[in-house]
Parts: structure tokens; C-alpha cells; sequence
């Protein structure tokens, strides 16, 4: 999610602010809903598209390595440079 706003004068908490929107966003959304394995690989992904790691497990931050440990993904996954994904976003040449 992107967005652009302006605080209130004289409060600088936008990580508080941008917290509680995300809980409240997060709550919103039935339990019964499913993540597309699409979204998951577009999410896992982005670190690497953005030039943040080289690979996506050196991502600290990332549900990545939640989902190694379930077994849904190898901890090689998305290692290869040519790796295009389904959401129209090709990974920048190496």
C-alpha cells in the first residue's frame, strides 16, 4: 500500500499512525480469506526487485522464512536472476 498525507502539526508518530492503520486494515478482512500464491511470491519477491538483498532469504523481515520452515517454499527459491513472476514484474538483469 502507498499513500501520501501530512501529520497533524507537531506530531512526527507516523509509525504509530501507519501501525494503526494496517491493524485496523488487517482486522477488516475475514478469516475464511485466502492468499493467492501469486501474492505470496509478489510480496517475497519485492526486497529482491527493489535491489534491497540478493536474494530473498536475506530478507531478516520477511514471512519467507516462516513459510521455509512450513515447507511451502525451498530456502533457494527465487535465486535465479531470469525468474519472472505471474504479476507482470520481471526482476531487473544481474
Amino acid at each position: 500500500m502507498h499513500c501520501n498525507w501530512t501529520l497533524p502539526e507537531g506530531d512526527a508518530d507516523y509509525s504509530s499512525r501507519w501501525k494503526d492503520i494496517k491493524i485496523r486494515f488487517a482486522k477488516q478482512i475475514p478469516k475464511t480469506e485466502q492468499r493467492s500464491e501469486v501474492h505470496m511470491d509478489y510480496v517475497h519477491i519485492n526486497p529482491v526487485k527493489h535491489d534491497l538483498v540478493e536474494r530473498v532469504r536475506d530478507w531478516s523481515y520477511s514471512t519467507f522464512h516462516r513459510y521455509i520452515e512450513l515447507g511451502v517454499y525451498p530456502e533457494d527459491w527465487a535465486g535465479a536472476s531470469e525468474l519472472e513472476l505471474d504479476a507482470g514484474e520481471p526482476l531487473r538483469d544481474r
